[in-house]
């Protein structure tokens, strides 16, 4: 399924690239690296060595894509409160980023998904409230450098609250791990939690971890580990008595220096053309104010 899905994701992606055509190039980029990350996961789970090189190609792919979707952005003066069509991919990206020690790249793409999310941008795309709640935390703390705060840790986070309320604390960090890891995987089988008797309506809004490879690799542990790293100078242990916490796709490696594949450099070479010196990767967008 991946396959012939990653086959038909990049010819289209080589057709607007040969038209011209950023905004739908965008769109489809971020089917591109959903596919090619489905391919990747399996082949990390199998064992194969050429796994993470198809993690470390797909993220490359995908960061010149968002470029490019970030430019097409605003250079229209398009509003943050608008979908972009791949909110869920930029999500994962941003998990993976920091993951594979791309500092760079996650806190960039950190400041557009903060202002997606404030405008309610994401909504459209990310049916799943608890997830919005807590990922938006994870997003302020790393902006503003510093840890979420107890009374940020609301209900409105669902099962998410316990993780973020330990993350902090060594001690009470891996039994809150390993529950929110059993809350995981019920959701990547469309139930609520682990104590609910029967899986969602079929009319409800999905859950992110029922979407194919995002439930297997945790890529919010990941984000949850580094942010909190980098505002505490302590990272919680992602280890316990758990079949996900024990899983290669927690073995991540670097992901710098950036693949430049034959697909990364055509993305680039578009960006360079079709923006000329309005082109600057990494460029910091401003912050939309809470207020």
């Amino acid at each position: 399924m991946f396959s012939e899905k990653h086959a038909h994701a990049l010819r289209k992606c080589r057709e607007y690239l040969a038209a011209g055509k950023a905004s739908q190039l965008s769109v489809r980029a971020g089917a591109l690296f959903f596919d090619a990350m489905g391919l990747a996961v399996a082949s990390v789970l199998r064992g194969e060595a050429r796994g993470w090189d198809q993690v470390r190609r797909a993220f490359a792919q995908m960061y010149w894509a968002l470029e490019i979707s970030q430019h097409d952005w605003l250079q229209q003066g398009l509003g943050y409160d608008l979908p972009t069509g791949s909110e869920i991919a930029t999500l994962q990206f941003h998990g993976l980023a920091l993951a594979g020690g791309a500092n760079a790249e996650a806190d960039w793409i950190a400041r557009f998904l903060h202002n997606h999310m404030m405008a309610g941008g994401a909504d459209n795309g990310v049916g799943d409230e608890h997830y919005l709640a807590f990922y938006w935390r994870l997003l302020v703390a790393q902006i503003d450098n510093t840890w979420v705060a107890q009374d940020k840790i609301t209900d409105d986070m669902g099962w998410f609250r316990p993780l973020l309320e330990a993350a902090d604390t060594p001690a009470k960090f891996e039994r809150a791990l390993t529950a929110y890891c059993d809350f995981r995987l019920s959701r990547a089988f469309q139930f609520e939690d682990a104590n609910a008797p029967r899986p969602r309506k079929p009319a409800d809004p999905m859950y992110v971890f029922e979407m194919q490879w995002i439930a297997a690799f945790p890529l919010e542990l990941f984000a949850l580990r580094e942010i909190c790293r980098r505002t505490t100078g302590q990272a919680p242990a992602l280890v316990g008595d758990h079949p996900l916490l024990q899983s290669p796709l927690m073995e991540m490696p670097p992901l710098l220096p950036l693949v430049h594949d034959e697909l990364a450099a055509s993305f680039e070479a578009f960006g360079r053309r079709t923006y000329g010196s309005h082109w600057q990767p990494l460029l910091a967008v401003p912050l939309l104010s809470e207020s």
